[in-house]
């Protein structure tokens, strides 16, 4: 009899270690299984960025809203607002360039030619409102005249003059190797330019989600030429 009892305890502890133990792997299990959450999340991040920025990207900034001010030669104000990269961009002007000359207008690009329009508000002292298609890419429209910062390609007529935080970001800045434009650029945008005397310089920089689409309608009161 004393010795059924012995093979009983024995049972009930071996019973009781075993369950302890499978509960300790148990409580173990959810810790290890988080970090491997944490990693995957990152790894999904890290595959999704590279996946939707385009090989041909002008940008490397997805989505954004720039005010930018002009000095010198120039004055008035701009407003950019570019998505996909660089893609897509919509320019809201309002420069006098010179004592004749007072420009307001819109310039737009979709991407491609269907669609991308050059508006004129008024001009030479004119009131145009009128729009017509554009069958090109406006320059402006890339909001770089510095390569987008291709340091290969500026290598050959710039030389770098540092950095600049301009509007909160930090830019690169360029100098020509031939005359005296210089420029800062943030990631592949120009956020300050001195081209020949005429000064444009970012005041803010907002990223968005993306341009609105009525901007790339024709604007109200004007009409296609």
């Amino acid at each position: 009899m004393k010795s059924i009892y012995i093979i009983l305890i024995g049972f009930l502890f071996t019973q009781c270690g075993s369950t302890a133990s499978e509960q300790s792997d148990h409580d173990s299990e959810p810790l290890a299984t988080e970090a491997e959450s944490a990693t995957e999340a990152e790894n999904t991040a890290s595959a999704q960025a590279t996946e939707t920025k385009p090989a041909d990207a002008l940008f490397d900034v997805k989505a954004g809203k720039i005010t930018f001010v002009y000095s010198g030669k120039w004055t008035g104000t701009e407003t950019a607002w570019f998505d996909q990269y660089g893609k897509r961009c919509v320019l809201e002007q309002d420069i006098q360039q010179s004592a004749k000359n007072h420009f307001r207008g819109r310039k737009t690009w979709t991407g491609s030619k269907e669609g991308s329009l050059n508006c004129k508000y008024e001009e030479y002292g004119m009131t145009l409102n009128e729009c017509q298609p554009s069958i090109i890419r406006i320059k402006e429209t890339e909001l770089s005249l510095l390569a987008h910062g291709d340091t290969i390609q500026l290598s050959y007529g710039y030389d770098r003059v540092g950095k600049k935080t301009i509007a909160g970001k930090e830019a690169d800045g360029w100098k020509s190797k031939s005359g005296p434009n210089t420029g800062y650029v943030w990631k592949g945008i120009d956020l300050e330019m001195d081209n020949l005397g005429v000064i444009r310089t970012a005041t803010s920089v907002e990223e968005i989600d993306a341009i609105p689409e009525e901007l790339f309608a024709v604007p109200d009161g004007c009409k296609m030429k």
